[in-house]
């Protein structure tokens, strides 16, 4: 929406604009009931409308249907407002106007609402250094906003570079802090990291899921078996103590087996863990001379 242009019929360049006092004393009038000062209202707010509904445009809103929305917001602002509290209109009016659609209950965003308030906040009449300190809090709330950095865009980026410098996509490398989060992931494409990187960087080769694809399950069961025999273990942290460091550890053999404990784990290959062995100590008591 640029220039000079027409919305529902109506031409912004013949809209009128009102000062502050004039719209004080119209919204007082109206509080008294007249009903052209509420018209005149109206009228002298609609770039107000219009002024706000340019920062939707793009995103797959109708600048008619954000219009009359805005007209209706805006005549329950009117009818709502307050004049003995020391508010503008404007600052009162913008949000409630863009409050409901459709039975939603915000089209602002919260970065919206805080570049709307960084706005308000400049042109405020206060002191320089509390206006650039209220300015510095807002604008670090807007760069802590969740995922206001993982856009898209971004997104695939990362995964690029990733690929690029580490050939494929583990799902280890989403814990890295160069790289989107799980949950930035699901915000942005309705999906688990492990949906998108499936979908979008497929892993080329099974063999780098794991290290000990080359057996099947069965000759691991066999081989954790033997191992755990030789060891003679005696329980969960004594067996990833002392196997063989080429084995897989017992948490990963429970995974093969879809166990969740080590108790089911060696349920499910009928082993029983081997009692600890009692240091023998002997105690020799002598007595003195009598």
């Amino acid at each position: 929406m640029q220039g000079k242009v027409e919305i529902c019929g109506v031409n912004t360049s013949k809209l009128k604009v009102l000062r502050n006092e004039e719209t004080m004393e119209l919204l007082r009038r109206t509080k008294e009931g007249d009903k052209d000062a509420r018209e005149q209202l109206i009228q002298g707010n609609l770039r107000l409308v219009l002024s706000v509904i340019q920062r939707f445009l793009g995103r797959g809103e109708n600048a008619d249907d954000l219009f009359q929305v805005g007209c209706v917001g805006l005549i329950k602002a009117i009818d709502n407002f307050d004049i003995t509290q020391p508010v503008r209109f404007s600052t009162y009016g913008v949000p409630i106007a863009f409050r409901s659609r459709k039975g939603k209950e915000h089209i602002m965003t919260r970065k919206d609402a805080l570049r709307e308030a960084i706005h308000i906040v400049s042109n405020a009449r206060i002191g320089k250094q509390r206006k650039a300190d209220i300015i510095a809090s807002l604008e670090l709330c807007q760069q802590e906003l969740p995922f206001s950095h993982w856009s898209k865009e971004a997104i695939f980026d990362a995964c690029d570079t990733w690929v690029q410098e580490h050939g494929e996509l583990h799902m280890q490398a989403f814990v890295s802090p160069l790289m989107p989060s799980h949950p930035a992931i699901k915000n942005r494409f309705g999906m688990t990291a492990r949906e998108f990187r499936d979908k979008y960087y497929p892993m080329k080769d099974v063999s780098t899921r794991s290290p000990y694809y080359k057996r099947t399950v069965k000759e691991w069961n066999e081989v954790f078996t033997a191992e755990f025999t030789r060891l003679k273990c005696t329980g969960q942290d004594d067996y990833n103590r002392r196997r063989n460091r080429d084995l897989p550890t017992w948490n990963t053999m429970a995974a093969m087996n879809k166990c969740k404990t080590w108790r089911q784990l060696l349920s499910e290959l009928s082993l029983s863990t081997y009692p600890r062995s009692r240091p023998e100590v002997n105690v020799r008591i002598s007595f003195p001379d009598e």
